[in-house]
């Protein structure tokens, strides 16, 4: 395996994990809460993504020809995810909303 096809998995997956949450529902339970005024629930926010980090490491794995065994890697290094994206970044291999290492 070669440096940028890790760097572009860790980053497919870390990408795949984020488009599967579900912002319509996200905003329709604070809406909920703030229409009762009852004090501030915890909002367990996780149960809004339609994939689990490791459904989306594999999604990324079968995506960039690697082996499902390989899924457990790529999330175990995505617990570090800030530092990864990084360590991707200085490979050449932006995440799909960056462009040069800048937010649109």
């Amino acid at each position: 395996m070669e440096i940028k096809q890790l760097a572009q998995v860790l980053t497919d997956a870390s990408h795949i994990h984020e488009e599967s949450y579900d912002h319509e529902a996200a905003d329709e339970a604070e809406k909920a809460w703030e229409v009762t005024h009852k004090p501030p629930p915890i909002i367990d926010f996780t149960k809004f993504y339609t994939k689990t980090k490791e459904e989306a490491c594999i999604e990324a794995c079968k995506k960039n020809d690697l082996p499902k065994e390989m899924a457990r890697f790529i999330d175990l290094a995505l617990y570090w995810s800030n530092d990864i994206m990084d360590w991707c970044e200085a490979q050449g291999v932006f995440y799909p909303k960056r462009e040069g290492g800048k937010k649109e």
